[in-house]
């Protein structure tokens, strides 16, 4: 998976993720969901499928995560379908920056209305050491990630990539208890301080502050 690529103006990121062919159809990676404006210590939510995914090229996934502000460094961990799949797996994927990404599948066969809480955060007292976890156990390995302390944002996606193919793949992901660690102290506190994402083909809707629901856009 892509993380979303953090640009000054919130314009500028919708332009990198949909290619100018893409309108009607869907771009190559097309996202909904909230970055953080600022850098955090960690990140959490419940994730939730709302419907069966049907990938039609590429992938789906709804994640929580930290990235670099280039996106050529990240960490993730979430739910995520490929084609012919009617039901998500638990995964979690990291690329130090200038290295490949290393994808790893936790758990398969997540249904439909089955909610697990994810979170990614740094662990106290080793700068720049990251750990994912699911359900409040640890998944996987710690992780380092050169120039992440106090530097990279927090992302809550839906995400679909179609390899260019310009179809748009369905999903439908709650999000709900989203919550940040916005200091080393990793207490965590409400979401605040965001900016919000909506690709052509996908839409973000909100429920409470906290809860919001990332999902193709159903034409009218």
């Amino acid at each position: 998976m892509r993380p979303l690529l953090v640009c000054a103006v919130v314009s500028c990121a919708l332009v990198v993720a949909v290619p100018v062919h893409a309108s009607p159809a869907c771009g190559s990676y097309a996202y909904a969901g909230v970055q953080t404006q600022r850098p955090v210590y960690g990140v959490s939510a419940a994730i939730m499928a709302l419907q069966a995914p049907d990938v039609k090229d590429g992938h789906v996934a709804g994640w929580v995560g930290i990235a670099s502000k280039n996106a050529d460094g990240w960490i993730q961990v979430g739910l995520s379908a490929l084609p012919g799949a009617d039901t998500n797996d638990v995964y979690l994927e990291y690329a130090a920056p200038g290295r490949d990404p290393q994808y790893t599948v936790l758990r398969a066969d997540v249904s439909v209305g089955e909610r697990h809480r994810f979170a990614v955060s740094e662990l106290a007292g080793r700068p720049g050491w990251w750990q994912t976890s699911v359900d409040g156990s640890p998944a996987g390995r710690a992780v380092f990630l050169p120039g992440s302390h106090g530097r990279w944002r927090a992302q809550v996606l839906g995400e679909s990539w179609n390899d260019n193919s310009g179809v748009c793949n369905a999903y439908s992901y709650a999000f709900s208890g989203v919550a940040l660690a916005p200091a080393p102290s990793h207490r965590w506190a409400a979401l605040g301080g965001y900016s919000s994402f909506e690709d052509p083909g996908y839409t973000l809707t909100w429920r409470s502050a906290s809860h919001f629901v990332a999902s193709t856009r159903t034409a009218h």
